[in-house]
């Protein structure tokens, strides 16, 4: 060895601190000292240090740390042999890769443990090449100072020869961009880096730790980690009883990183905000107990599942008629459960039962809906659940959503697919905890996979519809494919919707039983006394008694007010300090405890008021604790109660009303001097002592203070607006004189139930009812008032000097302000209080005639409309003047009022009000219409007195003799000019003698008139006085109509008989048809106002005087009365039954349509004497031939076929047996039967046609097909169910029904062309081995596809093509499928017809079915089918259906013109195939895009359909908003505002603004709101405005949300039309994205808007 010294030198020359840090070289040079003395000891002479040797030596520092530092991140980690090769084969390739530079970049979200994965992969090459040790592993911190990185540069440059590795461990990405440099010079291809960073997006060619990587060790170390909480519950739980049975599902790189860190307990908390509440066992009320189907258009299981078998725009009428039969079954066939029996559903008796109905999914109910009044306790039930679920499985997770608590992100939640529900639920909903990975890793495998897992919802009712339709998404895509159990509550009111959405029948809380209420009064003061158990006895003693007394006091409506579990608590809570006092008593008797209650109130109101005051008596009690009582201590206490008191009122405010706005007109912030600190420091203390109070709670400390239940906030609100009505001045808040507060509480909060708007009230309403009542004296008036109907003159006199006009009288005529008699009987309204108040209500009118005239000559469309939907209000109170003798100068006030309005200045407008007035049989009273015809006489309205002489003379013809039969002076002699001469009302003395029954007289005219008509002279004037007089005057009251009113039979045939034989034939032919001529007038009056026996008296003379021909054609022309006229058609005059003219009637007419009409009106006993008058066999052919328009492919007018469906589906079928059934030939082409007797039929024989045509069968199922368009299982898809289950009911055979659904006509089997849904449905009636057989033999022996799809095609009936594509996608064949694709997209040259018009367009059967076929469900299915069948028809064949072009465009962009929408259309398709459809759209789009705004009509062109303009052009746009580059982006806002349409303006504005129609420019934005937001798509149409505005503010910022929508064209601000439109819901859309300050500003331009028009219009 060369000498120590020498070598220190040389080692301090070559300066170490090149590979140390300056402060390390002298330890550095000290231990390579001494290592070479090591090394060199005992050699022979001339040993030399081999080079590697010496690097080894040199750098042994280096390599020191990075074993430590390898060493530390080894504890914390390791992995697998199978991962490590992976890595392996990774380094292979770097090495192996060209080039002197060898740097890999690793992204990973955990380097530290990637590293470990890196070394060890390492290490194992290296150990191949037998150059172990040849690495580094470092922290990039060690690197990140400019000497760290020379250092690094200079070990490297010593690496030669070798292979070596050197491990970075980043951070961020910064520091590894940094040292990406080391690896750029001085180096020989030897040296590899691997810079590993940190990245939490990661590519496929990225590294990411899994689960299933780690060594079983590290595996069973973290499946071991113990969860000290899960969900409240104490419970030891591993990690491995929380993820089941595929941890590497739950476990994901983040979970890892968590379950290995020691230091980190793991807790999972449950975020659930219920209080705990004292609790009953509790009983449900369900309606069913058994299956059954209701129609073949659902079916509900016995648990109230509902399976749909009709299309979802028809289960709100199907809705209808299920809520029918609930009613109809409520009393027999309901069944109460207990509470635990819902439990995780299913329905265990015992709780092993319990725990297998939780595991076993399929027996599980997947959602429970529970409903009861306020206070029912449906809360408290879903607090019971979650205890029950989690004692019984602990390892389950039970989440459970107060929706108020939720309702803000609720509102914002974007779509409602599964996977962003799950995002959602774990994302944003904060029922997990956001800082722990494996929390939410665990959630979200829970959520994809169903498993154990239970969501409990509560509170549906308290918010408000928007929310409400959010919620329901989230809880469909909950329970969407996977079974999670899933409870909901809500009360009565919004039930339905409930059922509805989530196909569900509901159970309601039954209520307390007395046992109940005794057990829970005693249980609860038990606990909150804490008494022995030997007062138990005392206690129950007394809370009987007191039940007792309260049931006692209550009306009967009320009665069961204890029943409710809230009102029990608040009944415990108010009692329990005569509790106290009861124990307290040395002897305790029945009369101490009947002492305990005299004078009570027990009532709603006061008891709530008793609550309050046993809050502040106890809030009083506990601060006297903690001072010395004074006078000022009590004015503090009794100041700081007011302050609790004010501050409850506002969050109960804040509670019910949950618009911003609206909660700012009724609680307006308070000025106030204090800082922002100072104020939130008092906000704090009165919220504080608040919560003492005990009405309300906190979830947590950073939360806002809820009430305990929402009812204290309903009361503390009604308390609040009752004191803006008292009538004492001095004591009432002055809340109405505010006009906005005003209008907010008439037109929102106290909306008539009725309308169904606005149920987060109807609580309030209750309890503002009850406290009116104090303010009325009349004790008939306190019974009634709580309708809120009959109003206080007083009271209602205050109401009125409050209101604005337009407002009152707008709800007036849509009576939500209701207005007398308001449904009460007329006797309550005869006090004088009362005539006062309907004299105020006049006055108001009189004084406000033009609001009045402004507001129902809109709700009647103008004078000339015959609509009067505004009459519903009007009309009850005319009736009310008219028969109420004590309203005689009332009735003269509203007559004399209504005749100078402007609508009623029209005769026939007035005219139909009086005729619903004077037909009010419930209040009629002879004589009072007489009173009313006097003042329209002196109104000098003759005209319409003229107009309104029929209906008198059928309503009271004692009124009409006495006002329109005045005394005439006798006339001796037969001078016709004289009897023919009209009144001042056009009466003629011939009326008068046909009114009188003056037989002799009327002869004698009719005589006279005879000769005159054959004496030339007089002939002419005859001839225009017997058709002025009897045929043609111009409201029909002719002597005819006198005669059959007044039941003058012989002077009616007398005048039929005249005008038989003097009439030209024409004209009396026309007046058999003419239903304003002299005959069918009357008998049309007498079918209105129900008089049967005129109208058989008519009949009688029409077959008596003009035969039996003529009488077909008459009643041909009035068929809703078909029974009584058939009862009169088939009686003859010896009292015989006889059915031929009848079935002359029916049959021996040329028009189908009168036929079908005619057969749809008949009942089942003139039907049956039809069939045996001629026999089964001749009736049923002349059935369907009489009925039967055959049935053409395009021809969608088969109405008259329908009749024969009713028929044969529902009647006949029923008649046959088993066995003839069977023998029933449905596909051949006809059949012959013969009678038996008692309505039994029996087939004879088949019976062939001279003339081939279809089978019945064939005409059935097309008529199916073509109806399915309006629906699915509509009327006739119904009908073909109906005739299945008719012959399944009868026990016929499967080969029976296999033959129907095997049945071959004309192209093939027609189910193939049959609705898919209809198809499987029928397949149903079958045995299973049957439904296969069928299926198959349609796979084998079904035509090509070609065979319904020619060349030569000229027109596509979208519908019947759309199932047949189904039918062959489901049951057809690989080799009917192998040109599919082809086939559907080929071009055919179409014929187009629109109205008259005729054009040529070219399109493929897909193309048209995408475009035209109402059904977007249908269109996504056979997308889906599609791409399901990949396999049989390509991997691209969604891609080649969707995109192969139509006039050189692909059939999705054409789709954007069209309107469609085109994610929608896509989110049903597999990842794969989505993904490459949307590369395609990103490449090709702007290039579109950019076309459609250099040419916006003919992308953004006027859709005829204006149902659903909002949904398709909002589409368009957001298509054209997703795959806009950012150049298109930067110009987006600009090109939809710029006006490319000329169009007129609305001219609904234009009459509201006083202006010309005119034509104005409109840009793509603004035109779209000149189109109404039809009612009937409001929901569709609001939603895709969210979708468009959410994508605007996440794009653009708010601030593009506020230029839309104050953008103006020229006209007014687009903001403005839907509020004009009072299209509430659009508006509130159009401002949801704007800053709360935005908002607000653009709200108030609305305001301002709308005051100025209404000024305008003042």
């Amino acid at each position: 060895m060369p000498n120590e010294s020498k070598f220190e030198e040389i080692l301090e020359t070559e300066d170490l601190s090149k590979y140390y840090r300056s402060d390390n070289c002298k330890d550095q040079t000290v231990r390579i000292l001494h290592e070479m003395s090591t090394e060199f000891s005992n050699k022979q002479q001339n040993y030399w240090l081999k080079s590697e040797d010496a690097q080894k030596i040199l750098l042994a520092g280096i390599t020191k740390l990075s074993l430590e530092y390898q060493g530390q991140l080894e504890k914390e980690i390791k992995f697998n042999r199978n991962a490590i090769e992976v890595i392996k084969l990774k380094l292979r390739q770097l090495m192996d890769s060209p080039g002197n530079q060898k740097l890999q970049r690793i992204f990973t979200p955990s380097p530290q443990h990637t590293a470990v994965k890196f070394v060890s992969a390492i290490q194992i090459v290296l150990q191949e090449l037998e150059q172990e040790g040849n690495y580094l592993v470092m922290p990039s911190g060690l690197l990140q100072e400019k000497e760290g990185r020379k250092r690094c540069e200079n070990i490297l440059k010593l690496q030669k020869g070798f292979h070596h590795f050197l491990v970075v461990v980043c951070d961020d990405e910064e520091s590894a961009q940094n040292l990406e440099n080391l690896f750029a010079d001085h180096h020989d291809g030897n040296n590899f880096g691997i810079i590993i960073s940190r990245s939490e997006k990661l590519d496929e060619n990225d590294e990411e730790i899994k689960y299933t990587d780690l060594t079983e060790d590290f595996q069973n170390k973290i499946l071991s980690r113990i969860v000290s909480l899960f969900q409240e519950e104490e419970k030891t739980l591993t990690v491995r009883d929380l993820v089941g049975d595929k941890p590497e599902e739950v476990i994901d790189f983040r979970s890892i990183e968590e379950l290995l860190s020691e230091e980190k307990e793991i807790k999972i908390p449950s975020f659930n905000t219920s209080t705990s509440e004292l609790y009953i066992k509790r009983k449900l009320r369900f309606p069913f107990d058994d299956q059954f189907e209701l129609g073949g258009e659902c079916r509900i299981s016995p648990d109230g599942h509902i399976e749909w078998f009709v299309e979802k725009e028809n289960r709100q009428r199907v809705w209808k008629k299920i809520k029918g039969e609930i009613t109809n079954r409520a009393s027999s066939t309901h069944i109460i459960v207990e509470d635990s029996d819902l439990i995780s559903t299913g329905k265990p008796v015992d709780e092993n039962q319990l725990m297998n109905s939780i595991e076993n999914k399929e027996k599980e109910r997947s959602v429970v809906i529970l409903s009861g009044v306020a206070g029912s306790g449906k809360s408290t039930i879903l607090s019971s659940y979650y205890k029950e679920i989690k004692k019984a499985k602990p390892d389950h997770w039970v989440i459970r959503i107060n929706l108020v608590d939720h309702y803000e992100s609720i509102l914002k939640m974007g779509n409602a697919t599964r996977s962003d529900a799950v995002d959602f639920l774990v994302n944003q909903l904060h029922v997990v905890d956001d800082k722990s990975s494996f929390s939410r890793s665990l959630l979200r495998n829970r959520l994809e996979t169903g498993d154990r897992i239970v969501f409990l919802f509560d509170g549906f009712d308290e918010i408000d519809d928007q929310c409400q339709e959010k919620a329901i998404q989230l809880m469909k895509a909950i329970i969407k494919e996977k079974s999670i159990p899933l409870y909901v509550t809500t009360r009565t009111h919004v039930l339905d919707k409930l059922q509805l959405e989530l196909s569900q029948l509901a159970y309601s809380l039954e209520k307390f039983t007395e046992k109940d209420q005794t057990d829970y009064l005693v249980n609860f003061w038990n606990r909150e006394i804490n008494l022995e158990e030997k007062y138990d006895g005392l206690l129950r003693q007394f809370a009987a008694f007191l039940i007792e007394q309260v049931s006692k006091t209550l009306k009967d409506k009320d009665k069961s007010f204890v029943g409710i579990p809230l009102q029990c608590r608040i009944l415990a809570e108010c009692f329990q300090s005569n509790v106290k006092e009861l124990i307290e008593t040395p002897t305790s008797t029945e009369h101490n405890i009947s002492r305990l209650l005299v004078d009570q109130k027990f009532d709603l109101i006061s008891l709530y008021d008793r609550l309050m005051e046993t809050k502040r008596k106890i809030f009083r009690e506990e601060k006297a604790k903690d001072t010395n009582p004074n006078q000022i201590v009590k004015d503090g206490s009794n100041q700081l109660l007011k302050e609790i008191e004010n501050h409850l009122t506002k969050l109960a405010i804040e509670t019910i009303v949950t618009d911003q706005k609206s909660t700012k007109v009724l609680c307006p912030p308070q000025s106030s001097n204090l800082s922002d600190d100072d104020l939130a420091d008092e906000e704090n203390r009165i919220t504080s002592n608040g919560l003492k109070f005990g009405l309300t709670f906190k979830s947590k400390d950073d939360a806002k203070a809820q009430f305990l239940h929402r009812t204290y906030a309903e009361y503390l609100f009604a308390k609040y607006l009752y004191k803006g009505f008292l009538l004492d001045d001095k004591r009432h808040n002055k809340l109405l004189e505010n006009e906005s507060i005003r209008q907010l509480i008439l037109e929102e909060i106290l909306v008539d139930r009725s309308s169904g708007r606005n149920p987060k009230y109807y609580g309030v309403q209750g309890f503002l009812n009850s406290m009116l009542k104090e303010l009325v004296d009349n004790e008939d008036w306190r019974n009634k008032i709580g309708k809120r109907e009959l109003p206080d003159s007083r009271l209602f006199k205050r109401i009125l000097d409050y209101s604005d006009a337009d407002k009152v009288i707008r709800k007036h005529s849509n009576r939500s302000f209701p207005m007398p008699p308001g449904g009460f009987e007329y006797s309550l309204w005869n006090a004088e209080e009362q005539k006062e108040t309907v004299r105020q209500l006049l006055k108001f009118l009189n004084d406000n005639r033009e609001a009045f005239d402004k507001e129902i000559t809109y709700k009647l469309g103008g004078p000339q409309s015959i609509y009067t939907g505004s009459e519903e209000n009007i009309e009850p109170m005319l009736t009310f003047f008219i028969f109420n003798e004590n309203y005689a100068e009332h009735l003269n006030i509203f007559l004399e009022f209504l005749s100078r309005s402007k609508p009623y200045s029209d005769d026939s407008l007035f005219k139909k009000l009086l005729i619903k007035s004077f037909c009010s049989k419930e209040h009629f009273i002879s004589g009072r219409i007489e009173k009313a015809l006097a003042i329209l006489c002196d109104l000098k309205r003759n005209q319409l007195l003229i107009e309104m002489r029929r209906t008198v003379l059928i309503i009271d013809p004692e009124a009409f003799q006495r006002f329109y039969l005045p005394e005439v002076e006798a006339v001796r002699a037969m001078d016709l000019k004289i009897w023919m001469e009209p009144d001042l009302y056009r009466m003629t003395r011939f009326h008068y003698a046909a009114f009188d029954g003056e037989t002799g007289t009327v002869e004698e005219i009719l005589e006279k008139m005879r000769q005159h008509l054959v004496d030339l002279e007089q002939k002419e004037w005859t001839d225009e006085v017997m058709n002025a007089v009897m045929v043609e005057d111009e409201f029909g009251f002719t002597p005819f109509y006198v005669a059959t009113a007044r039941c003058q039979k012989e002077i009616s045939n007398k005048i039929l008989a005249f005008l038989k034989e003097n009439l030209p034939q024409n004209k009396l032919q026309d007046n058999l048809i003419d239903t304003k001529g002299f005959l069918l007038r009357p008998i049309s009056d007498a079918i209105e106002f129900g008089n049967i026996h005129v109208f058989q008296m008519i009949l009688k003379a029409v077959k008596k005087e003009f035969g039996q021909e003529d009488l077909n054609l008459v009643l041909c022309q009035v068929l809703p009365l078909l029974g009584v006229m058939a009862k009169i058609v088939v009686k003859k005059y010896d009292k015989v039954t006889d059915y031929t003219d009848l079935y002359d009637l029916v049959f021996n007419v040329h028009d189908c349509d009168r036929t079908s009409r005619i057969l749809e009106c008949m009942d089942a006993e003139h039907i049956i004497g039809m069939m045996l008058l001629k026999g089964v066999e001749i009736f049923v052919r002349d059935v369907y031939d009489k009925t039967n328009l055959r049935y053409h492919p395009d021809n969608m007018w088969h109405h008259e076929f329908h009749t024969l469906f009713r028929l044969i589906s529902c009647d006949l079928l029923r008649r046959f047996t088993k066995d003839q059934l069977e023998q029933l030939g449905w596909t051949k082409e006809d059949l012959e039967f013969e009678d038996i007797g008692n309505g039994w039929i029996r087939l004879i024989h088949i019976k062939e046609r001279e003339v081939p045509r279809n089978s019945y069968w064939t005409d059935f199922t097309a008529l199916a097909i073509s109806d399915d368009e309006t629906g699915g299982y509509n009327y006739l898809s119904k009908k073909i169910l109906c005739i299945f289950n008719c012959m399944k009911e009868k026990g016929v055979s499967d080969d029976v029904l296999k033959k129907l659904l095997l049945h071959e006509e004309g192209n093939g089997f027609i189910m193939i062309e049959l609705s898919l849904p209809v198809a499987k449905r029928l397949l149903t009636y079958l045995s299973t081995e049957s439904q296969e057989e069928v299926k198959q033999q349609w796979k084998n022996s079904a035509p090509s596809l070609e065979t319904y799809f020619p060349s030569n095609v000229e027109t596509l009936n979208n519908n019947r093509n759309t199932n047949i594509l189904r039918f062959y996608l489901v049951y057809g064949s690989e080799v009917h499928l192998k040109d599919f694709v082809n086939v559907v997209t080929s071009l055919h040259k179409t014929i187009n017809k629109k109205g008259r018009l005729e054009s040529v367009c070219i399109e493929s059967v897909w193309s048209s079915i995408f475009q035209h076929c109402r059904k977007e469900k249908k269109t996504n299915e056979i997308l889906k089918l599609v791409s399901e069948k990949s396999d049989i028809l390509g991997g691209d064949a969604v891609k080649r259906m969707l995109l192969h072009e139509i006039d050189n465009v692909p059939l999705l962009f054409k789709a954007v013109e069209w309107g469609e929408d085109i994610e929608a259309r896509l989110e049903i398709l597999p990842h794969e195939i989505k993904q490459e459809i949307q590369q395609f759209l990103e490449q090709k789009a702007p290039a579109f895009i950019d076309q459609a705004f250099q040419n916006p009509q003919d992308l953004f062109k006027i859709f005829d359909d204006y149902s659903e303009y909002y949904y398709k052009r909002l589409n368009t746009l957001i298509f054209c908003l997703n795959y806009s580059n950012e150049n298109q982006l930067e110009k987006f806002v600009h090109n939809i505002t710029i006006p490319p349409f000329k169009k007129f303006i609305p001219t609904e504005f234009l009459a509201e603004l006083g202006e010309v129609q005119k034509e104005q420019t409109f840009g793509i934005w603004g035109e779209l709101f000149t189109h109404y937001c039809e009612e009937n798509f409001e929901m569709e149409n609001v939603k895709k405005m969210d979708e468009f505005m959410k994508c605007i503010s996440e794009k653009f910022g708010s601030d593009a949300v506020k230029e839309l929508a104050l953008h103006n064209d020229g006209e007014m601000q687009v903001i403005f039309y839907p509020a004009f439109r009072r299209e509430k819901q659009l508006l509130e859309t159009m401002l949801k994205y704007l800053s709360a300050e935005d908002r607000k500003e653009i709200q108030n331009q609305v305001d301002e808007f709308l005051n100025s028009l209404r000024f305008w219009q003042g």
